[in-house]
């Protein structure tokens, strides 16, 4: 497994978005809702089956572009380091919830972590 995310490994085609949202199975957590699908086309996306992931922190967290930019560079890096914990072709959509700007690493990865044990995503 390797240890950085690879531009495979990002969630960009909107037909898989849409079929993770209604297909996926979802967990909500004080900071985050997750949701986790997976799926032949995810497979097919990653010729490695590695997981994939996307992230979405709306303005409605922040305003300020770079609290949001924060989020997402926190959450790609947990997401980096469980890798190697998470089922292979599985695809991962991270939301951020409203009102959580100020949150420590340490809450966002055990969430995150407790969110995949949730929706069954880990080996």
């Amino acid at each position: 497994m390797t240890e950085r995310l690879l531009p495979e490994q990002r969630i960009r085609r909107r037909g898989i978005f849409q079929r993770i949202f209604q297909n996926g199975k979802r967990a909500r957590g004080r900071f985050l809702q997750l949701w986790s699908y997976r799926g032949a086309e995810l497979l097919e996306d990653s010729k490695r089956g590695l997981p994939q992931v996307a992230i979405i922190v709306s303005r409605r967290v922040s305003p300020r572009a770079h609290i949001r930019n924060r989020w997402k560079r926190r959450v790609r890096e947990i997401f980096r380091r469980a890798q190697g914990q998470i089922k292979t072709g599985t695809g991962v959509l991270i939301q951020v919830r409203a009102g959580t700007a100020q949150t420590s690493f340490e809450e966002i990865r055990a969430e995150i972590h407790s969110l995949l044990e949730k929706t069954n995503s880990l080996k």
